[in-house]
């Protein structure tokens, strides 16, 4: 599979020293440990490896070494490990691996309205007048005029193991029951029994994985069981034609690997400060070459989109919400659905959320795109509805109803009931309504026991109707 390039924060015991880098793979045993240089040597005994050669027209910059992406054979860290991760007398053994590394140059906006970032190729640079300039005024000390830009990639493997244990003869009995044959369907039987807890999921990675490593695990695992599953329940419409007993090991085993990248950016009047400015800066008497340039017919505006819950999705059953901006489609995360943001250039007006229930069912909505969007429950398809006695609390004991929704679509007519007293004398009934509004019609009727004496010691009401969400009751 195709992995994006992560942070290699992910990684054990991640740490930079100096021009170095260190972390522990736990593939390996763990006094083990990996390292490499993340950045070339640009300074060395003899100066510096930077050289710019500028003209009346275009410019050359060289890296004159021979060894820019060469690692160095050692590593001043021992020290580093022993003291803040390895137990105390413990032999830390250090593994050299040799990144990848390239090195770039990168032009505010000042030069151009566009961020410039060039790669060196072969260690060489064709440059501009104007870049010529700017690197010019870098090294005469201007800050902020050119950035060295180095890039880092290595690869780790991620090893996992993982497996799904349950009840299987339960599954088979549910999917029977419920007529559930395809292979589609029986995949969302099993994902919703993972994410109630009905079905044990069981991993274990060696290295951090990345989302998209841990999505293919979970759908590995859900094909491989729905298919023993289906092939187990074909032609079984009753449940006296199941087996006395089943059990399946639906498991997943693999080793692959994830890029990580490690980028780091230098002034160059910082860089190169304490380097003459005649021993990098030559001139050519002719004319040098520029290079064209291609930019974009217009900036790129990148725009991001948080996205947060604004209730407890513990409280509606849901299995799943994803989220669609532009080209973007992302999850949140089940079961806690913590915040998310979304970054996007395309110009998008709206977020499509769809909001998928325990029960199969799902509710899709569209809202205006903005840079913070927090999803109420009429969002997924509810409504709240609030009742409250609390401005006749003083002529009752208690109070009881019962309230019947009655929806203006084909969906089934709800229930509620409700009860009042002591301290509690409001409460709130969470309809799903499939809209953004209540859609339809409230019915209820209540009846209470007063506070005094005589023959007439309850009140009751006939039945009343309303399409308002907050039903204050009401005595005569």
């Amino acid at each position: 599979m195709k992995e994006p390039k992560l942070s290699p924060d992910e990684l054990k015991d991640f740490f930079l020293y100096k021009n170095a880098f260190a972390f522990h793979d736990e593939t390996k045993n763990k006094n083990v440990f990996t390292y490499g240089n993340y950045i070339p040597p640009l300074i060395t005994s003899q100066g510096s490896v930077f050289r710019l050669l500028t003209s009346s027209d275009g410019g050359l910059v060289t890296l004159i070494t021979q060894n820019i992406c060469t690692v160095s054979n050692e590593i001043k860290a021992y020290a580093y490990i022993e003291s803040h991760i390895t137990p105390p007398n413990s032999t830390v053994e250090l593994d050299l691996i040799s990144p990848q590394i390239s090195l770039f140059l990168k032009f505010p906006k000042s030069i151009d309205p566009y961020d410039n970032l060039i790669k060196f190729e072969e260690s060489k640079m064709a440059i501009t007048h104007a870049e010529s300039t700017a690197i010019i005024g870098g090294l005469q000390g201007n800050k902020d005029t050119v950035f060295m830009v180095s890039k880092a990639e290595f690869t780790v493997n991620i090893k996992v193991k993982a497996k799904l244990e349950t009840n299987w003869l339960q599954v088979l009995k549910d999917a029977v029951r419920d007529n559930i044959h395809q292979l589609d369907a029986i995949k969302e039987l099993i994902a919703a029994k993972i994410k109630s807890g009905q079905i044990k999921l069981i991993e274990t990675f060696f290295n951090t994985p990345s989302q998209e490593l841990k999505t293919e695990v979970f759908n590995n695992l859900i094909d491989t069981a729905a298919m023993m599953v289906q092939n187990t329940i074909k032609g079984v419409t009753d449940l006296d034609e199941l087996p006395e007993s089943y059990n399946i090991d639906p498991s997943y085993s693999n080793s692959c690997p994830q890029k990580y990248c490690i980028e780091q950016s230098q002034d160059l009047a910082d860089l190169f400060a304490k380097i003459p400015f005649d021993q990098i800066v030559s001139i050519s008497p002719k004319p040098l070459p520029s290079p064209p340039r291609d930019k974009p017919d217009k900036p790129i505006i990148t725009k991001e989109c948080y996205i947060s819950l604004a209730f407890s999705a513990s409280e509606f059953k849901i299995m799943g919400i994803s989220v669609v901006w532009g080209k973007q489609t992302k999850e949140l995360s089940w079961p806690n659905f913590p915040p998310i943001t979304l970054s996007s250039d395309e110009g998008v007006d709206t977020v499509k959320i769809k909001t998928t229930f325990a029960n199969y069912t799902s509710y899709e909505t569209t809202l205006p795109s903005s840079k913070e969007i927090v999803v109420e429950i009429n969002d997924i398809g509810f409504c709240e509805i609030q009742f409250s006695a609390d401005s006749i609390k003083s002529h009752f004991k208690n109070i009881s109803g019962q309230a019947k929704y009655i929806p203006a679509s084909s969906q089934q007519p709800q229930l509620f009931k409700f009860s009042f007293y002591g301290k509690k004398w409001s409460t709130s009934w969470f309809l799903k309504t499939n809209s953004h509004d209540l859609g339809g019609v409230i019915e209820y009727q209540w009846e209470g026991k007063l506070n005094r004496l005589g023959f007439s010691q309850k009140y009751k009401t006939d039945t009343l109707r309303t399409k308002k969400n907050n039903i204050e009751l009401e005595y005569h």
